[in-house]
């Protein structure tokens, strides 16, 4: 996000993209070749508690306040209402498929990974 931000700074936005894409090849290529995992780990740990702690309240705050309540209609909420039941139905149908076909769960194991699955598919 430095990088790109930094890119746009400067005129040059898919610059700062192309730096992003370019430290992360980076990374993997020196955990691949140099053996440089340990560190990779522990600077994924770091990031990971940063972004626990900082990042996601920090983005679903702003997301939140971005939502104007005001100027939302019946129609538009009943529309989005019913993409995320769409969205369920769809996520629980390829769990059962999914579930059925590559393992031999009973049927209330399925049940309980097509509803340990419904948060993930409301927040994506």
């Amino acid at each position: 996000a430095v990088l790109i931000s930094a890119g746009k700074k400067v005129g040059m936005g898919g610059g700062g993209c192309l730096a992003a894409l370019t430290a992360a090849a980076y990374a993997a290529h020196l955990v691949r070749f140099r053996g440089a995992g340990a560190q990779l780990a522990e600077a994924a740990a770091a990031t990971g508690r940063l972004w626990a702690v900082g990042g996601e309240p920090l983005l679903f705050g702003l997301l939140g306040a971005s939502v104007h309540v005001d100027i939302l209609e019946a129609h538009d909420i009943l529309f989005g209402v019913c993409a995320v039941a769409v969205g369920l139905i769809f996520r629980a149908a390829a769990v059962c498929v999914c579930a059925q076909l590559g393992t031999s769960w009973t049927l209330r194991e399925t049940a309980f990974a097509v509803v340990s699955w419904c948060p993930k598919a409301t927040v994506q």
